[in-house]
């Protein structure tokens, strides 16, 4: 199966017309409401990142050497 015959699928499978490219972007670059929050430090990204992990039944563990 080629790509082409591949992604003509998909759509018909969805119900939807081809796309044939990629649609026009109205902005360019980080989105504004990823400009105004503030970032999070490091400890909570990991934080976060350990609590996904948890929620889908897999374990981290944070090694800090």
């Amino acid at each position: 199966m080629d790509k082409e015959e591949f992604l003509n699928g998909i759509a018909r499978r969805l119900g939807r017309p081809r796309v044939q490219r990629a649609p026009e972007r109205s902005v360019i670059g980080v989105p504004d409401f990823h400009r105004q929050a503030p970032l999070a430090g490091e400890d909570e990204l990991i934080g976060r990142f350990c609590a996904e992990l948890a929620s889908v039944g897999a374990e981290a563990k944070v090694v800090r050497s």
